[in-house]
């Protein structure tokens, strides 16, 4: 780590000048040691810092020390990784020793001419390639599942809900337990919604990522400013999930993935069940699955565990003799009785 174990003051540790940026950069000075890296993408509404700079790694890693032992962090979310290599994110994940981490990528997805295309590959496999850089520091936000998902109900295309492999088409199908789900955030929804899930199946939508593989989030807008509804169905989901144990690695078996209709059982054996799409998904099994929550286009169900009965005591037969009770010897009542007392209420 930084080797700081307590900073009641931060003031002057991060005093950066222009040696800190990028040559290059417009905000440079000229004073800094490096041009941008191959992989930093561009952020015109801020300078481009130099992180190969070793006094940048230290005064970050100094910072987020910092961040938890002055403030009560404990994890970190990295925004807009493409600015910089994710060998740095494994960098300051190995100086501060945060109890998890996230990064968020977001990368184009593919394209053809009837729209998004089915396979999306090569969008997952950049978020399993930064992942790695990391050297599995980091855990990735899953944005090939929300494109992948939020396509697949707003046009009711459900087969997009299985890859060429017979698993889900996200990074969930790949590398489950680096995979961070969400149905949006604060670009993708809320007051800027620039790639917003559809309004009407957000439900729908945590449905999905609530009964798979991966690391679901919850969308902060969807709990609290949704009102009552919302709240309570995403909590009945949530409530379906922790009952059902899946692991985040857990395995997916999807029985349909068609237009209308998608249904696919979580786990190994399978204790989570979840049907998608507006046709009617048939009854489960009563002697195995337990309907949980459901909601217009989604239905989930939960393994039902049988309470085990307990033994029946047999009563004593009646020509049997009862045992006569045998007074104690009275060394043994005392001590009997020296030990209740010595319990008092607590026993």
């Amino acid at each position: 780590t930084s080797g700081i174990e307590s900073r009641p003051s931060f003031a002057g540790v991060m005093d950066w000048g222009g040696w800190a940026i990028t040559l290059g950069d417009k905000f440079s000075d000229g004073t800094g040691e490096h041009h941008p890296g191959n992989y930093d993408g561009k952020f015109d509404a801020a300078p481009d810092i130099d992180h190969k700079n070793k006094k940048v790694q230290e005064s970050i890693s100094i910072w987020l020390r910092w961040l938890q032992l002055q403030v009560g962090f404990d994890a970190w979310r990295f925004d807009f990784v493409k600015g910089y290599a994710a060998e740095f994110v494994g960098l300051y994940c190995k100086k501060s020793a945060p109890s998890w981490a996230v990064g968020e990528l977001w990368g184009d997805m593919a394209y053809d001419d009837n729209g998004l295309s089915h396979n999306q590959d090569g969008h997952r496999q950049d978020l399993v390639n930064w992942i790695n850089a990391t050297d599995k520091q980091s855990t990735a936000f899953d944005f090939t599942t929300k494109g992948v998902l939020q396509e697949a109900v707003a046009s009711c295309q459900y087969w997009r809900l299985k890859d060429s492999n017979g698993k889900p088409p996200g990074l969930i199908g790949w590398m489950p337990k680096y995979a961070v789900t969400f149905i949006d955030n604060h670009d993708t929804g809320s007051t800027q919604r620039h790639w917003p899930f559809p309004d009407d199946k957000v439900l729908v939508g945590y449905a999905y990522i609530l009964t798979h593989p991966g690391i679901p989030s919850l969308f902060w807008d969807h709990v609290f400013d949704w009102g009552e509804h919302h709240r309570n169905q995403i909590a009945e989901l949530l409530k379906a999930r922790r009952e059902s144990g899946i692991p985040v690695d857990a395995p997916v078996k999807i029985m349909c993935a068609e237009n209308d209709f998608y249904l696919a059982e979580i786990g190994s054996p399978p204790t989570l069940r979840v049907a998608l799409g507006p046709r009617h998904a048939g009854d489960a099994d009563g002697n195995y699955w337990r309907r949980g929550p459901a909601g217009n286009n989604y239905c989930v169900w939960v393994h039902h565990v049988p309470k085990k009965e307990e033994p029946k005591k047999e009563a004593p037969k009646k020509d049997e003799p009862k045992a006569k009770k045998q007074a104690a010897p009275k060394s043994e009542a005392k001590a009997a009785a020296a030990a209740f007392a010595g319990r008092g209420a607590h026993g």
